[in-house]
């Protein structure tokens, strides 16, 4: 397919999907969960980042994926840039939503943009697409690839947590209650999630959480009831900036497939200089905005 192929715009909540091998409404029955959809969400503050990430991942990628594809979430007062969807599109299966939920700030908008993203693949899903994803993989912008093969790494710590629901980095940790040292034990939200009926009906069910309460911490128990499992594959580092080759080759070296929780450049410039041979990323200088709020 050529990058030329146009736009096939939906109402579907702003859904644009640029390419067909993304998107098939009519599928057999019976039809292999065997995929990974790679999506990555942001709002205005750290969608360059945002970018950077996907870029790398693209440029990692050796010939077209057949064990993932890419979704492009952004919050509803943000955008996508079609220049960027056409070069991941040379690698990846793409999905984009332009989210219609109002959320904004920390929690709130990372809640509501999390929401719409899980949402709207079952949606998608009860309509016959993207039947051949067995799991999504929800990122943010301050998340970075540590192997090469960290699509595969991946894929085969999910299955091999299976019948698990979640799988990720399970820890305790509560930003609303950081200095009263009061912990929350929970999947940080970085993290796999089955496309399982299961899952479905409790987000269905749920359609959000309080304003005020990250989502990931929320809905823990919910998590935990439906079953969850830690994996080395999953690393998450709490703000961090200058991250060093010996700590990335660390996580690397023990099964890590992506961390979480870079807020600069540094663990990009690294899998750059590792896996594609460029250290540093010049097609894009937006600045990337260390204050967590999606």
């Amino acid at each position: 397919m050529g990058l030329s192929t146009p736009v096939r715009k939906s109402v579907n909540a702003g859904c644009k999907c640029l390419d067909p091998r993304a998107l098939k409404v009519a599928r057999p029955k019976g039809v292999p969960e065997s995929k990974l959809m790679i999506a990555m969400q942001y709002w205005d503050g750290d969608k360059g980042q945002a970018e950077k990430f996907l870029r790398l991942i693209t440029d990692m990628q050796e010939g077209y994926s057949t064990e993932a594809g890419v979704m492009i979430s952004a919050r509803f007062d943000s955008s996508i840039d079609e220049k960027l969807v056409e070069y991941v599109s040379r690698k990846f299966p793409v999905v984009t939503l332009v989210g219609r939920r109002r959320g904004t700030g920390w929690p709130f908008g990372c809640n509501e943009v999390w929401f719409e993203t899980m949402l709207w693949l079952f949606g998608q899903r009860r309509s016959g697409r993207l039947l051949e994803y067995k799991a999504a993989l929800t990122l943010e912008a301050d998340d970075a690839p540590l192997a090469k093969d960290w699509i595969k790494r991946l894929s085969d710590a999910f299955d091999a947590a299976r019948p698990a629901h979640v799988i990720g980095h399970l820890h305790s940790w509560d930003r609303m209650n950081d200095q009263r040292k009061i912990a929350s034990f929970h999947c940080n939200g970085n993290a796999l999630f089955a496309l399982s009926p299961e899952l479905e009906r409790v987000l269905v069910a749920r359609q959000g959480v309080p304003a005020n309460s990250p989502w990931d911490c929320h809905m823990a128990p919910a998590f935990k009831k439906l079953g969850w499992f830690s994996t080395p594959a999953v690393r998450s580092i709490y703000n961090t900036k200058g991250l060093k080759l010996k700590t990335f080759a660390w996580m690397r070296d023990r099964g890590g497939a992506f961390v979480h929780g870079v807020k600069d450049d540094s663990a990009f410039e690294i899998a750059r200089r590792l896996y594609v041979g460029t250290p540093v990323d010049s097609t894009l200088s937006a600045a990337h905005n260390t204050e967590v709020e999606n």
